[in-house]
């Protein structure tokens, strides 16, 4: 009787042994040794979120709220809005706060983000589960990335099968998720790596979509005739154009950083552009007033065609 057992604690033993230095074997894997293994109830209040009911449809506190759709692996999409009656006790229990991590109950199950405080008020719907840290040695940027880590490359909580052997997260089961902790300066290192790579990867996304909208710019003026092969002449007026908006936006920093949104707009319309190029780096106090830059750049560019 006793010999699988001890069959197995010798296996387990030996595992042990094939560990790195500094490890120990847990329930999520192996992990460093100081690291502890917790659940994830233990360290976020986790809530869910209010029913969409016809009912809601209407009234007089309509409210903007999430839905799953808006909740992307690492990031919140706004591009889309909803809105929904809220009661002013629903409000008070269910207003998201900057560092909230959401986390589907529904859909793409498991799929999690964090909320920077993007718009405020704003709330979500009963497919969203609310984390909310209950300590202060906390850092939910980390569990964001741990959560995603442990669905999509552990697969540690069912993985992606769990669309079909699982219709839902239920708040249970959810809380009960092992979860590592980790000291306060540790998770704040991985998360500042984590979040400067992401932020890198964005830029590159946005950098690829700009050329592709550039690409379809041109194919569309050059297959329909309107715009001809660019000439050296062409070349040394857009050059001349580049180098006066880098004067003017140089000009422009040493006044105050105020802007409308719509200067806003257009600033980093012309960043984009710019950034293209690959000449100069911009930041948000780079300019005034770059609507005006905007215009005087049109007018230039019309008098090229």
């Amino acid at each position: 009787m006793n010999a699988p057992a001890n069959g197995t604690r010798r296996a387990a033993a030996a595992h042990e042994e094939a560990l790195p230095a500094g490890f120990k074997m847990t329930e999520l894997g192996p992990l460093p040794e100081e690291w502890q293994v917790v659940r994830l109830g233990e360290v976020f209040q986790i809530q869910q979120g209010k029913s969409l009911s016809p009912k809601s449809r209407s009234g007089s506190r309509m409210r903007p709220f999430l839905r799953t759709a808006n909740v992307l692996w690492g990031r919140i999409d706004l591009s889309t809005l909803d809105y929904m009656h809220f009661e002013e006790s629903e409000e008070q229990r269910l207003a998201l706060m900057p560092g909230d991590l959401l986390v589907c109950e529904g859909g793409d199950i498991g799929r999690t983000a964090i909320w920077d405080g993007q718009i405020q008020p704003c709330y979500y719907q009963n497919h969203l589960h609310r984390l909310r840290s209950r300590r202060p040695d906390v850092v939910p940027t980390f569990y964001m990335y741990w959560l995603e880590t442990a669905w999509t490359i552990l697969g540690l909580y069912g993985g992606a099968g769990n669309k079909t052997t699982i219709p839902n997260l239920s708040q249970s089961r959810l809380s009960s998720f092992a979860i590592p902790h980790l000291l306060l300066p540790e998770q704040q290192e991985i998360a500042r790596i984590l979040a400067a790579v992401n932020a890198k990867i964005a830029a590159e996304e946005g950098r690829r979509a700009a050329l592709a909208a550039l690409f379809k710019s041109l194919l569309a003026e050059l297959m329909s005739g309107r715009k001809r092969m660019f000439t050296a002449e062409d070349a040394e007026d857009a050059e001349s154009l580049f180098f006066s908006a880098h004067s003017a936006l140089s000009a422009v920093r040493k006044n105050s950083p105020r802007r409308t949104q719509r200067t806003r707009r257009v600033y980093f319309f012309l960043c984009a552009l710019c950034a293209l190029c690959g000449k100069i780096e911009f930041t948000a106090e780079d300019a005034e007033d770059a609507e005006s830059l905007f215009f005087s750049a049109h007018s230039a560019l019309s008098a090229v065609r």
